[in-house]
């Protein structure tokens, strides 16, 4: 199946459209000085952390260049999500007609309405208006917008949105799937034509292998 931003869109230009549970930890050895001025070795401190399972929910979830061959880490959610990873560079080959993100967050929810708040927060914040004419990320076209995304030609699913900024230098291309109550977030340091050809790489990698 063939997923695309918008109708209007793809039609126009052509181009856009696992781990399991266990624990995971890190050991810091500690010393202490002696009277001597001399230092010796004490038993070294273990920080563990436990995955829930939410994160097992979420890991499962996760796009297709996200589940192999990379390392996905729990992490806080914040406010709203139960769940959150942190992903470095996908399991996909570089294509040098759009840009790989160097790190990718994706958030679990407990139901559609806290995805949608979240969501709606996010856009909210920045400032960043609704324009579902305009299809999604169109950052050398069109200003700033946030929009319903197609998965397929019979339409957008309720509350299934991406928008696309840069903040501090860094690229960002957000999306919510209401299937899995998860919305993602690509993430590479750049200016327009970096967020521009990053939202190319997740119509291409993400969008349409859904």
């Amino acid at each position: 199946m063939v997923g695309i931003v918008a109708t209007a869109l793809i039609i126009s230009d052509g181009n856009r459209g696992t781990q399991g549970s266990g624990t995971s930890g890190s050991t810091t050895p500690s010393s202490t000085s002696t009277s001597s001025g001399k230092r010796s070795s004490t038993t070294p401190t273990t920080t563990t952390t436990t995955r829930t399972p939410q994160d097992d929910v979420l890991l499962a979830a996760l796009p297709a260049v996200y589940k192999t061959g990379i390392t996905c880490q729990p992490a806080h959610p914040g406010a709203g999500a139960t769940a959150m990873v942190k992903c470095g560079k996908p399991n996909t080959p570089v294509d040098p007609r759009w840009q790989m993100p160097s790190e990718a967050e994706f958030r679990l929810f407990p139901d559609r309405n806290s995805q949608d708040a979240y969501f709606l927060a996010l856009v909210t914040s920045r400032g960043i208006p609704r324009n579902d004419a305009r299809g999604g990320c169109r950052p050398k076209e069109d200003p700033i917008h946030y929009a319903l995304y197609y998965r397929d030609t019979s339409g957008p699913l309720p509350g299934e949105f991406t928008t696309c900024f840069l903040d501090d230098g860094t690229a960002q291309v957000w999306w919510v799937d209401s299937k899995t109550l998860t919305i993602g977030a690509l993430k590479e340091p750049g200016n327009i034509d970096t967020l521009d050809q990053l939202d190319l790489w997740w119509n291409t990698s993400i969008l349409s292998a859904s």
